[in-house]
């Protein structure tokens, strides 16, 4: 993809409505020659968050879709919209909140050892 292309990208995005800051635009060249490659454009996303409810922390799994992701499927013919993305990767996200569901428990343990821990000591102190 040219450095034109990227413009032209960038300028339907901001026409969209996306908040979208340019850094830089170069292109990318390898050793072999000018072979062209596709930047990384973000698509979606898995994050993992902590929250604290009623006084108890726990770890919470995030997916988001990311705008310029969304408007460059709009874009280009590629038949495939966000929603399609979403389906394809909900398998992989049950698993990723599986994980996050574990680091929650791990979190869970740690609390309650050191809460414990805690007790002990003053316990200890107090005799």
């Amino acid at each position: 993809m040219d450095k034109k292309a990227l413009e032209a990208i960038v300028e339907m995005a901001k026409a969209a409505g996306a908040d979208v800051k340019v850094v830089e635009i170069k292109g990318n060249e390898s050793e072999e020659g000018n072979k062209e490659t596709l930047p990384t454009i973000p698509l979606l996303k898995f994050e993992v968050g902590l929250e604290k409810n009623d006084g108890e922390l726990f770890a919470k799994a995030i997916s988001s879709n990311h705008q310029l992701g969304e408007l460059f499927l709009q874009v280009m013919p590629f038949g495939i919209d966000i929603n399609r993305v979403e389906e394809i990767f909900a398998p992989a996200f049950k698993m990723f909140k599986c994980c996050v569901d574990d680091l929650g428990e791990e979190l869970k343990k740690s609390i309650e050892g050191a809460l414990e821990d805690e007790e002990e000591r003053i316990r200890r102190e107090s005799c």
